[in-house]
């Protein structure tokens, strides 16, 4: 190749590399975020609504993250779910049961809020990504555990897993989803004194 070929490939390949490098950047930023699918947002009408809000602003404040999530209401059946991308704080998506006292406590709130904030710490919007990795995603199911328990309490994640035991068994057994085993989670979320 003479120099003047050269040249040309030099300047074609750099600005592919910038291109590229600007589209996985942008795609980083905002795909997280544009993954998430969502009906409504959580209102601040009932007591309940009152309490997702006010946990959320409390726990991401405690866990340092700049301001308090977004927080959604979602029909997806893999809500709850969290994500986080570069220029923005952070969604959370919740079931509407979760609104509903007679199916979640007050404490079980506290320990699915406190889990996604764990994973809008750890950057891991992993309901985006994690059709390319089961093991990936149990790790970082586990490691949500256990920072929830930090934040809450270890009896309060044992609790939300004892009280929701059907549907973390439901998860576990079926193999589209990769949360952990239950037994796996009590463990992750330590052992109470």
């Amino acid at each position: 190749m003479n120099k003047k070929n050269r040249s040309l490939f030099d300047r074609c390949f750099s600005v592919s590399l910038w291109i590229g490098l600007v589209i996985i950047a942008v795609g980083y930023t905002f795909f997280p975020i544009l993954g998430v699918k969502y009906d409504s947002l959580v209102g601040k009408e009932s007591a309940r609504e009152k309490l997702i809000h006010e946990v959320a602003a409390a726990y991401a404040t405690k866990a340092g993250l700049d301001q308090a999530p977004d927080l959604v209401i979602s029909k997806d059946p893999r809500a709850p779910l969290a994500a986080r991308a570069i220029l923005f704080n952070g969604i959370i998506a919740v079931s509407p049961s979760l609104l509903d006292p007679t199916k979640y406590t007050d404490d079980d709130v506290r320990g699915v809020v406190a889990h996604e904030i764990g994973h809008l710490v750890r950057w891991d919007s992993y309901r985006v990504w994690n059709q390319f990795d089961a093991d990936w995603a149990r790790e970082k199911e586990l490691a949500a555990d256990t920072f929830a328990a930090g934040i809450t309490s270890c009896e309060i994640m044992h609790a939300l897993i004892r009280n929701h035991l059907d549907g973390a068994m439901a998860g576990y057994n079926n193999p589209d989803d990769p949360h952990p085993h239950p037994d796996a989670r009590m463990k992750a979320a330590g052992t109470c004194a």
